[in-house]
């Protein structure tokens, strides 16, 4: 007899897990289409840049590939070999390169704000208005990632907050429950947000210098030319600096600290120069 009343038991049981996994997976489901594509849909329409002014020169496009991915290599190559990074310790090479972005997206928005006050005071008179319209998509760029660090920031002391609001007294069963309901909402926005903030737009924003070709057909090597000068001046510091790490090997150190960056400036120049053969100056018009 009790192995009779065991089996419906089983089934039960059988059924509940079943029922369980089935709700769980359209949950998921529904958080994936519902939420986290169109979140990156969102992100990858307002980072990629759209070349809204002109056609692209496909020799300035492949040779901008080309050196962030000879940039990228260098900078793991030297991970690996001199900062004792091992392949079974990939975190110390990914800490490195984050690192690196978020120092680069931290100038780049500075920058961003400085070349587009230059743009703006040498463009004609009677294109000023075209020209601000057009530095609104690069722009918004700039704001999404300074929006999410920003909102980063301020949450943690409201997360404090309401942890510290929480166990002030016993809270009761339905505030529990409402507790756990609007942090699971609140992970389930969160999460995959900063995911592809920090995966996907930062390093697309620093290789794409903030979409700045669609803001005006020369921001881009205005940014890069910039951009090389900070890190041309922050690599003197560091070779003043008797104090600094100098593990790398001396030729190494003199290709990443000046070789990439005078590169980087070559091709802005080199950039520009193709831009004016093509009738594009800092003062043209850029169409709305």
């Amino acid at each position: 007899m009790a192995r009779r009343r065991s089996e419906p038991d089983g089934v039960f049981v059988a059924l509940f897990l079943y029922l369980g996994w089935v709700v769980l997976g359209s949950a998921f489901r529904w958080w994936w289409y519902r939420v986290v594509r169109p979140m990156f849909r969102l992100h990858q329409r307002v980072v990629r840049p759209t070349h809204r002014h002109m056609t692209p020169d496909p020799l300035v496009e492949r040779l901008a590939v080309a050196r962030s991915v000879v940039g990228l290599i260098l900078l793991v190559v030297v991970d690996i070999v001199w900062r004792d990074a091992r392949f079974d310790a990939l975190s110390n090479i990914a800490d490195h390169q984050l690192a690196a972005v978020y120092q680069n997206a931290t100038w780049l928005v500075a920058l961003f704000v400085a070349v587009s006050l230059l743009l703006v005071g040498l463009a004609r008179r009677g294109h000023r208005k075209p020209l601000l319209v057009s530095l609104g998509a690069p722009a918004g760029a700039v704001g999404l990632v300074v929006g999410t660090f920003t909102v980063l920031v301020g949450g943690q002391p409201l997360l404090v907050l309401g942890a510290s609001w929480g166990s002030a007294g016993e809270p009761s069963g339905g505030l529990i429950l409402a507790m756990v309901v609007a942090h699971l909402a609140v992970a389930a926005v969160a999460i995959p947000w900063f995911m592809i903030t920090m995966f996907y737009t930062l390093p697309l924003m620093v290789a794409h210098y903030c979409r700045a070709i669609d803001g005006h057909p020369t921001m881009r090597a205005l940014l890069a030319l910039g951009l090389a000068s900070v890190l041309v001046a922050m690599a003197t510091l560091r070779w003043v600096d008797a104090s600094a790490d100098h593990e790398v090997p001396l030729l190494m150190r003199l290709c990443l600290s000046f070789g990439g960056p005078l590169l980087v400036a070559a091709l802005a120049v080199w950039e520009l120069r193709r831009l004016r053969s093509r009738g594009v100056t800092l003062r043209w018009p850029v169409p709305a």
